[in-house]
């Protein structure tokens, strides 16, 4: 399990979030509804653990499947254990092949569905 480590906020995030969304939509666009920032580095001025998390947003969840390929393209790991695969899923990147330190989470939800 990787280490917690909560660092003071970074006003770079936004753009992080901005460019991923970017290459998100590039890959998984035919499929997609919305791209948010969520989690505690959307917050600004609040310090937070360094992972970009991003919720996307599909018309129904089964959509999601289609979105495997692409999205590993990209350098993202499907978490195909996810005991909420009926409504949800997850994808993680990491810094680096090791899998040591995440640098993204990527959920997926039906849009609507919360």
């Amino acid at each position: 399990m990787e280490p917690v480590s909560v660092v003071p906020h970074d006003p770079a995030w936004p753009h992080l979030f901005a460019l991923e969304c970017s290459r998100v939509e590039a890959v998984v666009g035919a499929w997609v509804e919305t791209v948010e920032h969520i989690g505690s580095t959307a917050v600004p001025g609040l310090d937070a653990k360094p992972v970009i998390d991003l919720l996307v947003g599909v018309r129904n969840i089964r959509d999601a499947d289609h979105c495997v390929r692409p999205l590993e393209s990209i350098g993202y790991s499907f978490w195909a254990e996810d005991p909420n695969l009926d409504h949800h899923r997850l994808f993680v990147k990491f810094v680096d092949a090791r899998m040591t330190s995440r640098t993204h989470n990527l959920h997926i939800v039906e849009t609507g569905s919360a």
